[in-house]
């Protein structure tokens, strides 16, 4: 399967940006529970196209309102790829399209288990 160059994150809160004004680790909080697989994951969109931007901007939560109100992180996939080519990270990090009704663009980042816990 083939990936864009680039994937978005959406930002909800104030706390995921810091001082400089850079998206902050603490934007890609990973879920708590462990899949079977023994990875965490957390949601991303793929930038495929400028409509895939938009599409993040424009969720909103169940009450009507916007979900990503700060704004979203762009993050180029290849700092992905070259952790996980270094022999002490190697499969440290992974990734997914998983495709939902309201968001094509949608996928997976994962963080394997083992890593988050050393």
């Amino acid at each position: 399967m083939s990936y864009p160059e680039k994937l978005i994150r959406g930002i909800s809160i104030r706390e995921f940006i810091d001082a400089n004004g850079r998206a902050s680790a603490s934007l890609f909080q990973f879920e708590d529970k462990v899949r079977e697989d023994g990875f965490h994951e957390t949601s991303i969109s793929w930038y495929d196209e400028e409509d895939s931007l938009c599409c993040v901007m424009d969720q909103k939560k169940e009450d009507g309102t916007i979900r990503f109100k700060i704004g979203a992180a762009i993050l180029l996939r290849h700092w992905i790829d070259e952790i996980n080519l270094r022999p002490d990270t190697k499969g440290f990090l992974s990734y997914e399209r998983a495709p939902l009704e309201q968001n094509k663009y949608h996928g997976n980042l994962f963080v394997s288990d083992e890593e988050l816990t050393k």
